[in-house]
């Protein structure tokens, strides 16, 4: 009959090195899951302004795992993004009011990135893992429900 030894160390460390891949699975789905499903394509139904905002939360969450901190501004998002090479100052500019973004972290809405007037009276803002277009009224009351500094003049913008 044979009989196998069994090191108990082994089916620890098994589980360990099981539990680490699944820890680098879940961190990668969190640096890409900002980028939507529809980045590479851009999307038949996807603004080209809604990508845009995309690109500037996938760089928010690449400052916050780099830094273990998230940025406070889109001044210091921008300034790491180009100095990491990894944005230019147009990342940070809406393609639509051709202004630099607003921006909020922290409070219950997590990062936020809104435009700071939008067009026709509406703006994009980035919410819960999606971008949505509302008017200026409704972004301002839902940027300062979320956590962020009352908008300056109408539209979203109290923070930068």
């Amino acid at each position: 009959m044979y009989c196998k030894s069994v090191n108990p160390l082994s089916k620890v460390m098994s589980r360990l090195n099981g539990f680490r891949i699944i820890g680098m699975l879940g961190l990668s789905f969190l640096v890409i899951s900002p980028l939507g499903c529809r980045r590479g394509s851009g999307g038949a139904n996807e603004d080209p302004e809604q990508v845009h905002i995309r690109h500037v939360l996938a760089l928010a969450t690449e400052y916050t795992l780099a830094n273990k901190t998230p940025p406070t501004s889109i001044d210091q998002l921008q300034k790491w993004a180009t100095k990491e090479g990894k944005g230019s100052e147009e990342d940070f500019i809406s393609t639509r009011d051709k202004q630099q973004y607003g921006f909020s972290s922290g409070g219950m809405g997590g990062m936020q990135v809104y435009e700071q007037s939008g067009k026709g009276g509406k703006v994009y803002i980035s919410m819960q893992g999606g971008i949505v277009e509302m008017t200026q009224e409704q972004a301002a009351n839902m940027t300062k429900q979320m956590g962020g500094a009352p908008p300056k003049g109408g539209p979203p913008g109290g923070i930068r």
